[in-house]
């Protein structure tokens, strides 16, 4: 389960429930890219508690795989379209996905 944070919260301190869970989120996919960047993907109803807390700077924790546990994840940038779907990319390459509505 996705877990998000607000920016600047040091690596030591994302623990525990942060701003909240993104419990609601629906196929939660990282994967890793042949140069070693992680990207996280999910689908993330636009009418859940947290869809307007997904913002530039915030910290996701994600598993990354069965051996690469609470991976962080910074979100770089904030794509909002009018279906309502969000585009999110972090630092490092890496990229966060979230796709919001029903």
């Amino acid at each position: 389960m996705a877990v998000l944070y607000e920016s600047g919260t040091a690596v030591s301190q994302a623990v525990g429930g942060g701003l909240g869970f993104l419990s609601d989120a629906v196929g939660i996919q990282v994967t890793n890219s042949v140069n070693g960047e992680f990207y996280l993907e999910m689908l993330y109803p636009n009418d859940s508690l947290l869809s307007k807390e997904l913002l530039e700077n915030r910290l996701i924790k994600a598993d990354a795989g069965t051996s690469l546990k609470n991976q962080l994840f910074i979100i770089k940038k904030v794509q909002r379209f009018n279906y309502g779907s969000q585009s999110l990319q972090t630092s490092s390459g890496s990229s966060v996905s979230i796709t919001t509505g029903k």
